[in-house]
This record gives structure tokens, sequence and C-alpha cells, in this order.
């Protein structure tokens, strides 16, 4: 391109910092499906390398270089002689083992240190012997936001192309959107102050309202982003987004709302394992894991197309009957059991404290993590609690939460507590111990329209079929209709 750049960049991946002073990065091509402890898998630089291609740009990506100034200051040097634009992965934080800003004051003149927008805030650049020289965080999401708000519209101007820089439209020429969605956040949304925010959001539409909703999950989870619908970005100026704020959505994927189901309601990983096979039917179903009180309180607004609830009246100890006639309010909401489920403590493999049941979590060295306000587990937990005659401020950690079963289990399996109240399911995954308290009923519960729409014979068919059946079966503490 005549009085531009020739569009050939190159990309350095240098190793982040590691609790143990070990270069903790390996390539996908080496991960196969198994990540040992302590290392990370180089993601950052398979995503560039796409979303370069998809620009138009050539992207080299060299080696991973090892946590050493001097190697990653010689691989630097090497790389502006060469290259229009050179871009460091990581070591932009403010460790012991975080080199790239020394490095970038040490060859050249450090242009900005931190940015202004959240994920990404640790971003910086220098201009090295006349070579743009951009660091982006080690954190996948830190890194897609550098790649698309800083990396995108140099390369533009770079190249001597137009930026669009109305309503920041090269944002949306950078992550590949062609749609924009008008719609309103489904819960309510505080932004940091003079930060721009990038937010990856979900959208559903029930009875003509669209709404979306953000993944909470922070910069370092990658998957967020690919389950993304599309990205809202808040303004610096942005406070408070009280729910029903008006947003818009700069669509990454074409959604077909006529398709897609909405579930709220308690978490189950069997009811994860419905979303690949409505796919296969060529339906969408979004989970959103909110507990069986919430579920049933969303569904009485008109936020899902259902719900599932697992609650148990202590007064009478049925389940879910009470809770769906208030929740309902004389509507006509139907309710169909699809499994029982065994609930029960789960501690460590062997059980090294010697846990036996709830009197024992009342014993002052017993780290427990509990489940939020409104979910069917916590629900249970808090009744069998004053069965036993135990106040709640005698359990170590009864104010810690986790929202998933699997979340709650993983604090188990790491170490961080002792004992969770959870389904057997979750235990035999992580290969813990499992002491059986409960086998109770887990229903789902629809909306009066929700047979009407079209992807609901498609869920009942999901439901129903030898492929989930078998493999619920399969993994333990539960017992199929």
């Amino acid at each position: 391109m005549e009085g531009g750049i020739n569009q050939h960049f190159m990309r350095l991946e240098c190793d982040v910092q590691g609790r143990t002073g070990a270069n903790e990065f390996i390539p996908m091509t080496l991960a196969d499906g198994k990540i040992p402890p302590g290392l990370v898998v180089d993601s950052n630089s398979a995503y560039a390398a796409v979303l370069f291609a998809d620009w138009g740009y050539k992207l080299d990506v060299s080696r991973i270089l090892p946590d050493d100034p001097g190697c990653i200051s010689e691989a630097v040097s090497k790389a502006v002689g060469e290259y229009d634009m050179v871009i460091v992965s990581a070591g932009s934080a403010k460790g012991l083992r975080d080199h790239s800003a020394g490095i970038f004051e040490n060859l050249g003149k450090m242009l900005f240190r931190y940015v202004r927008m959240k994920p990404g805030r640790p971003a910086m650049a220098a201009n090295i012997g006349g070579t743009p020289v951009i660091c982006s965080p080690g954190f996948p999401m830190s890194c897609a936001v550098t790649l698309w708000s800083l990396v995108y519209p140099l390369l533009k101007t770079m190249s001597r192309e137009h930026v669009e820089c109305r309503d920041a439209g090269y944002i949306s020429e950078a992550i590949g959107s062609r749609e924009i969605l008008k719609t309103g956040l489904l819960t309510n949304h505080s932004s940091p102050a003079g930060v721009m925010e990038w937010l990856r959001v979900k959208c559903a539409e029930i009875e003509g309202r669209k709404f979306c909703w953000r993944f909470s999950s922070g910069a370092s989870v990658l998957w967020a982003l690919a389950e993304a619908d599309g990205i809202v970005t808040l303004p610096e100026e942005t406070l408070e987004c009280p729910k029903g704020t008006g947003v818009s959505v700069r669509l990454v994927r074409h959604v077909d709302f006529s398709k897609r189901l909405l579930f709220q309601g308690s978490d189950d990983p069997a009811v994860g394992l419905l979303v690949p096979i409505m796919r296969e039917f060529g339906y969408d179903f979004v989970i959103r894991a909110v507990g069986s009180m919430g579920g049933l309180a969303a569904l009485g607004r008109g936020e899902a197309h259902l719900a599932a609830a697992h609650l148990l009246d202590t007064s009478d100890g049925t389940y879910n009957t009470s809770y769906i006639a208030r929740f309902a309010a004389g509507r006509d909401w139907r309710r169909r059991l699809i499994f029982r489920r065994e609930q029960g403590i789960i501690t460590a493999q062997s059980n090294p404290k010697g846990i036996r049941g709830f009197a024992d979590l009342a014993s002052g060295d017993i780290m427990f993590e509990n489940r939020q306000p409104g979910a069917g587990t916590r629900v249970l937990f808090d009744y069998m609690l004053r069965e036993k005659g135990i106040e709640s401020s005698d359990v170590l950690g009864y104010d810690r939460i986790s929202i998933t079963h699997l979340e709650a289990a993983n604090k188990v399996a790491s170490g961080v507590a002792d004992a969770t109240l959870g389904i057997k399911a979750a235990a035999d995954a992580l290969g813990l111990h499992f002491i059986p308290i409960a086998t109770e009923p887990y229903e789902l519960v629809f909306s009066e329209g929700f047979f009407g729409h079209p992807a609901a014979g498609a869920l009942i068919e999901a439901i129903e079929s030898d492929e989930w059946r078998e493999t619920v079966v399969r993994m333990g503490g539960y017992e199929l209709p």
C-alpha cells in the first residue's frame, strides 16, 4: 500500500507472573485437552491471529518467551527493526516478574501506562525506535479489549484508512458486528466511575420485549466471550444503570429470538446437558442460574419462558406447590417433574476432617461454602440447621456464596472450603466425598405462553430423549420418572 504500511506485524508472547516463578504459558498445540496445574494455555495468540486475519492484516506469532527481562528486551529490540508494530502479551501488571514497563522505558519512550477502561486497564504503549509497541494484558478478555480498542484503530491509521469515530463505529468494525440491537438491561448494573466498561451480554425476547444481561465472569474467563451475543460499551460518565436502562448491543452473531428459550431457575448440571441437544434440533436454550425463588420470580415478571424449582415447604414437607401458587398469583402455570436428585454434604476426598453431619459444621473449625439466598439448596440447609437446633452464626462461612453446585464443589476440591451442601452429581464429577441427606424433586415450571413458543416442543423432545436420560443417569445421584 503506497504511503502506508506493509501490513506485516509481530506478536511477542511473554510469560506472565507465576506463583512459583516458573514460566507457565504453554502453546495450545501442546495442551491436548489436559492442562497441568499451574500452567496456562496461550489462547491469546490464537485469538489475535484469527482477529488480524479477519481485519486483513498479517500477524507473525513468536515462540513463547521466558520470564527473563534480558530475553524479552532482546526480542523486542529485534522485532522493532523488522515489523511495523509489535505487540507484547502480558507482563503489564506490577509484580516482580512483570517486566514489560521496565523494558519499554529502557528501550524507548513510554507513551502511556494504564487506560481508563475495564477490562484492559493495564494496557500500555511505547515508541521504540520509531515503531509502536503495545503491551496487552494477559487475561483473555483484557487482551481482546486492547486489540479492539487500541490496536485496531492504530492499524487503520497507520494504513491511512478511515477510522469511524462517530459513535465509536470502529468498535463495531473491530469486533465484527454488523447489527446493533436496542434493548434494556435485565438487571441493575453499577459501572466504575471514570472508566469505559465493556460488557459481554446475552439477549432474549419474551412476549415482544427484548432485554439483555451481562456475564458476571471476570476478564480471565474466555468462555463468556464465546457465548456472548454481543458487546455493550458504557461510557466513562456512566455510573448506575437501573434495571431497564436502554443500551445498544453490538451483536457479534445473528440471534433468532423465535428459536431461543430463556430458562431461569435452580442450577443443575443435568439441565445444562439440554443445551447441545437443543442446538442439534436447531433451537437455542439459554440458562441463567438464579436459584429456585429467583426463577419463579422471573417467571412471574415475564422474564423467563420457564423456570425450575426444588423448594421445600417446611410447614408440611411438600415441594414447590406453595411457592408456585405464590408467584403465579392465579396464572395458569404448568409443572413437570424431570427427576429426583440426591442432596448431601460434600467434603474433600476421604473426608479428612471426619464430618458426619450438620453438628460437625458448627464445630468452629470447618469452613463451609453456602449458596445464595433463594436457592433451593440454601432453603434446605437452613431447614436442616433449624431441625438440629443450630444457629447459622455458628457455621463458619455461612455467608460465603457460590451460585452453582459445581462452583461450590470446586471450592471444596481446591481446599478453599471444607464442606458444602450440594448434589451427588457435583461430588462425583470432582471425586469428592458425599454424605446423603435428602432426595428431592426437581421440577420445571412453565409460563402460560410457553407451549405456544416454536421451541417448546423441541425442549420436551430433548427431555424425553434417550440421549439426555442416559447421560443423566450416568452422572449419578438422579432418579428419572
